[in-house]
């Protein structure tokens, strides 16, 4: 089980990237070539991909009606076998990337509560927030009620017109649900706080949700352009990227703001178009992420049984051959030995990829269990256990072929 979960964690790091890639590109040439909600939306690709990426190990039964995007294995591959004297890599990069979301979540829960303790006494003014301190805010902070906080200087920094263009600003914000949007964008942080680009990401991801809350705006104030950059450069907040809150503006793309107020809405015709290309993007997008993830012989695996041919070794003794079929996903159990010298195995084969089973055993002897040693190997191909019980010098070999039965049916047949 570690090891598919981390496998899927790799899966989901590499649908992350090429998400990113694909955003961090065309955010600014989807802002000019259609608008600014555009330049947002393309976003949408990054949680979406590695949630698709993940469905087969979440929801094994769930597959696409697809043809699969899987690669094949070569045929030179040799099997992969982890025994009990193999280094297990899975657990330690599993703690570590459990230890470093732990560490991230901490550190944003910090930076959330540093804000709030500076925010000062909070006193409602109408529909909104007055902090006690001067330099925070504009802001919407909050998730489940959100709240528009303001300066405590509010009424006398900003003109009446400008007031109203920063309250249509966050509200605008409380409709689209910005504020949850960017509590998820802390959550794929802290999960994969080991990658540099979702934080360039979240940077960027911010700037454009600015900017599309901007052009909301703007279309409803058409005339209120400079209004609009006059209140912009009277805040000065310093509070970016804050996990559960949207800030009205930060010095560090303010100029990028402002260019984009001049900039001309495109016509009803041409937004239309690029909304019409970015659902089929991210629609292809997470449909052969989540295709490429899930094989025929994954979804098909309770079908398949395979036949199972056994050898176990005793001590260096003769060799012993078994044979068992059985459905792939079913137990078997198979005993040998003397009573005082008994070893007992419980088996289960399951499918992995095309061509690729896991065998998982328990091995006991005299009753104690001594392993539980797990198997990856190809169809057809020999894999092999090698148990020691020290206790009393005794040792256990197993070699395993693992065959589905239409092909020992067809191998029978050319006979």
């Amino acid at each position: 089980m570690k090891t598919e979960w981390l496998s899927g964690l790799i899966h989901a790091s590499i649908a992350l990237t090429i998400a990113l890639i694909v955003a961090l590109s065309l955010r600014t040439a989807l802002r000019r070539q259609f608008s600014a909600l555009h330049g947002y939306a393309i976003w949408a690709l990054v949680p979406l991909l590695p949630l698709a990426s993940m469905v087969p190990l979440l929801l094994p039964k769930a597959t696409l009606p697809l043809p699969t995007l899987s690669m094949m294995m070569a045929s030179a591959t040799p099997p992969i076998a982890v025994g009990p004297g193999d280094v297990d890599w899975a657990t330690p990069i599993i703690y570590a990337w459990i230890a470093g979301m732990i560490f991230s979540a901490s550190l944003q829960c910090w930076r959330q509560m540093q804000f709030t303790r500076s925010l000062g006494k909070v006193e409602q003014v109408e529909n909104i927030y007055r902090a006690q301190a001067r330099d925070i805010g504009p802001a919407l902070v909050g998730i489940l009620r959100p709240k528009i906080i303001v300066p405590f200087d509010f009424a006398t920094r900003y003109t009446e017109a400008e007031q109203q263009l920063i309250l249509a600003h966050e509200n605008i914000h409380w409709q689209r649900g910005d504020s949850l949007a960017n509590a998820l964008c802390t959550l794929l942080q802290c999960a994969f706080w080991f990658h540099p680009l979702i934080h360039l990401g979240a940077v960027r991801f911010r700037v454009d949700q600015e900017l599309a809350c901007d052009a909301l705006v703007l279309r409803h104030h058409r005339n209120s352009r400079k209004t609009y950059a006059s209140a912009m450069l009277k805040t000065q907040t310093q509070h970016l990227l804050l996990p559960v809150a949207c800030t009205w503006q930060s010095n560090y793309f303010l100029m990028e703001r402002i260019m984009q107020l001049n900039r001309q809405n495109q016509r009803s015709l041409k937004r239309h178009i690029g909304t019409g290309l970015l659902i089929a993007l991210i629609g292809t997008g997470a449909c052969a992420t989540w295709a490429a993830q899930t094989t025929p012989a994954a979804a098909s695996a309770e079908k398949i049984t395979y036949d199972i041919d056994l050898t176990s070794t005793i001590n260096g003794g003769k060799p012993n051959t078994m044979h068992v079929k059985v459905p792939a996903g079913e137990s078997f159990v198979i005993g040998e030995g003397e009573a005082d010298d008994k070893w007992e195995g419980t088996y289960v084969l399951t499918v992995v990829k095309d061509h690729v089973v896991k065998l998982e055993s328990t091995l006991s002897h005299k009753g104690e269990v001594i392993a539980r040693p797990s198997l990856r190997f190809r169809e057809g191909q020999d894999a092999k256990i090698e148990i020691g019980n020290g206790s009393d010098n005794t040792n256990y070999a197993l070699v395993v072929v693992a065959r589905p039965v239409a092909m020992t049916d067809t191998s029978s047949g050319k006979k």
